[in-house]
């Protein structure tokens, strides 16, 4: 069996990094699996519904599909994930097969609000960050990245995903094992958790 660890948090608050950090640690006996992949093809959407579509919300994730693959994946098999593009909110018509590793790092925002993710999990994490930081983060990730423009990345955060963090993710704290700051050093915070996912090994 392989050891599951869920890595939640709002939006940019640094997930993604604590997860490729750690990553770098394990390799190769890990692999990263971000639920971004996961987010339902909106291809039949016009413009102004993309425009209005909550993307911060838990039901905007395929779960059966995600939960699949971690289940999959924390029985040491390989697992198929699709490919998401965020320019044009669609899946790609390609899908990647994941092979299994010792150590599975599920990084999301949702990731601590799925029961059935979380009976899969050996160590659930959640890194909290200041609201400005993950604003100013987003700003700079999504008009750099994604295409977007600045006042279209306000309006999302101030429309859904502020509400949506207050609502889903925060309270998913209660369920980590673990909290990390997301502006902390980073180099520490993957030492820490490092310790304790080898921890678990050792224990286990």
């Amino acid at each position: 069996m392989s050891t599951v660890i869920l890595i939640a948090g709002g939006s940019c608050s640094g997930k993604s990094t604590l997860c490729s950090t750690a990553l770098s640690r394990v390799e190769p006996a890990g692999v990263v699996i971000p639920t971004d992949n996961f987010y339902k093809d909106l291809s039949s959407f016009s413009e102004e519904q993309l425009l209005n579509h909550n993307f911060d919300m838990p039901s905007a994730i395929d779960k059966d599909w995600l939960c699949s693959a971690v289940e999959s994946l924390a029985e040491s098999k390989p697992a198929e994930v699709p490919v998401y593009d965020f320019s044009t909110h669609t899946r790609t018509s390609e899908t990647k097969i994941i092979q299994p590793a010792e150590f599975v790092f599920i990084e999301g925002l949702f990731t601590l609000c799925q029961q059935e993710l979380l009976v899969l999990a050996s160590l659930k994490v959640f890194v909290e960050c200041p609201a400005d930081i993950r604003l100013a983060r987003r700003i700079i990730r999504d008009t750099s990245e994604r295409g977007r423009g600045v006042e279209s990345v306000i309006n999302q955060y101030l429309s859904t995903v502020r509400p949506m963090h207050e609502k889903y993710i925060y309270p998913s704290r209660e369920e980590a094992d673990c909290v990390f700051d997301g502006e902390g050093d980073m180099e520490q915070i993957t030492d820490d958790l490092i310790d304790k996912i080898y921890g678990l090994r050792k224990s286990g």
